[in-house]
């Protein structure tokens, strides 16, 4: 593992003003990534708001134990609760399964910075 790759999460997430989300912060939020996290057996990831209208999530980290995720504020204003599982499910299961780093990568070395 180079040194980009180890601290890729902290770079990925400094290309937007992200703010770490906290049980008090946002409860919602917290609680259905704590919720869902438990019911599939996965690390709890540390949550990161974007400030952003734009419905989205990304999730990175460099394995498991490391794991974060961040969801923008469109995300959360207008999606049922339904959209929201929906869209978490996916992202959490991504940082699970260890393959993020390549697939961000390579989104960061296309110029996808926008979410």
């Amino acid at each position: 593992m180079n040194i980009i790759s180890w601290f890729y999460s902290r770079i990925a997430l400094a290309l937007y003003p992200t703010r770490r989300v906290t049980s008090g912060h946002l409860p919602q939020l917290y609680r259905t990534v704590e919720r869902l996290t438990r019911r599939a057996g996965l690390h709890m990831p540390k949550i990161y708001l974007i400030p952003n209208d734009s419905p989205n999530a990304l999730a990175t980290g460099r394995n498991p134990s490391h794991a974060s995720v961040a969801v923008s504020q469109g995300l959360l204003n207008p999606p049922s609760d339904e959209e929201l599982v929906a869209c978490w499910n996916a992202n959490l299961s991504f940082g699970e399964r260890e393959t993020h780093q390549y697939s961000s990568a390579g989104h960061l070395n296309a110029g996808e910075h926008e979410i």
